[in-house]
């Protein structure tokens, strides 16, 4: 009895201050991902195919993330080699396309196709120049759309509102009836703090993985357009066309998708929002689809960002369990 008098004190205050500091200590770490400015990076940004620019919009002015600006210089920068390798490889297409048409007569291919490996290459002759400024027009539209500070879909604060509810828990109720609810609550503290780590570094990591897979792709789009033009490897290129799309539009798919999440935890038009337990899971829900949307407009990359989610969760509860 004695000792049970002890130890639910210690006990309740233990979860409380867990419960106090969650929140605190999850928005900490958001913050050494960048804060605002982080997640909208690692989860929505486009970049653009251009070199640096000698001076940036701020954040806060509607530029986008500094590492942004990096990785599109980087691309910029590989893109004209690509672009060489490109015209060697449409100098063979076009060979191919001779080929080709030699053997139409033999009747060792259908009619008509070295007439679509020419009337393609013409477009593709052109893409290979114009598909940089088609790339920047469309990703800064979806920039645009998807910028807090553009106040169209999102507004500013709403992503890292989302990310902070993952850790606000409270079990509410708490009393001198026992030791049971002071655990209940130090268990749930405790495991949405973990879980909610865990989900903050996957989406720093899958969100990488998004950023340099779609910058990789705006590299290779000149040889993959160019391999478009020989029927045998057509639908290799076409995964790759494909991957680039579905990202592009998976960036505003994770806007709509946070401003929806943010409404259910925060209310709207003067109506509550979601409190407690289904707040909490609420928020990670929003922030893993978030991260997650990538798989399901590009599939193609799914095996990769579930093996990197894998390894973040095992890499996180290892580490909890030491502590």
């Amino acid at each position: 009895m004695a000792l049970t008098l002890i130890l639910v004190p210690v006990l309740i205050a233990i979860a409380m201050l867990i419960g106090l500091i969650a929140p605190d200590l999850l928005s900490w770490i958001i913050g050494q991902m960048g804060g605002e400015e982080g997640l909208y990076f690692y989860l929505i940004a486009l970049p653009y195919i251009q070199p640096m620019p000698e001076q940036t919009a701020s954040f806060e002015q509607g530029g986008l993330p500094l590492q942004a600006y990096q990785v599109g210089h980087v691309a910029y920068s590989l893109y004209g080699t690509m672009q060489t390798i490109a015209f060697f490889l449409f100098v063979i297409a076009l060979t191919v396309a001779a080929l080709v048409f030699a053997f139409e007569s033999f009747r060792v291919v259908g009619h008509g196709t070295a007439v679509n490996i020419l009337t393609s290459s013409f477009f593709t002759l052109i893409m290979l120049f114009l598909f940089p400024t088609v790339w920047n027009a469309c990703a800064g539209l979806i920039n645009y759309l998807t910028h807090p500070y553009s106040h169209v879909i999102l507004e500013p604060g709403m992503l890292q509102d989302v990310a902070r509810k993952m850790a606000e828990f409270s079990g509410g109720g708490f009393t001198w009836e026992g030791a049971k609810n002071a655990l209940a609550q130090l268990f749930l503290g405790v495991f949405f703090l973990v879980l909610g780590f865990a989900v903050t570094v996957s989406v720093a990591v899958m969100g990488l993985l998004r950023v340099f897979f779609i910058g990789t792709i705006c590299v290779l789009m000149p040889i993959m357009l160019v391999l478009r033009l020989i029927p045998q490897l057509q639908r290799i290129a076409d995964t790759f066309i494909e991957v680039c799309i579905g990202l592009s539009v998976a960036s505003l798919v994770s806007a709509v998708f946070f401003r929806f999440g943010y409404h259910i935890l925060y209310g709207i038009a003067g109506e509550p929002g979601w409190v407690g337990f289904s707040a909490v899971i609420a928020a990670i829900g929003t922030v893993l689809a978030a991260a997650m949307m990538p798989t399901i407009l590009a599939p193609r990359m799914g095996w990769l960002f579930s093996m990197a989610g894998q390894m973040v969760t095992g890499a996180t509860v290892a580490g909890a369990l030491a502590i």
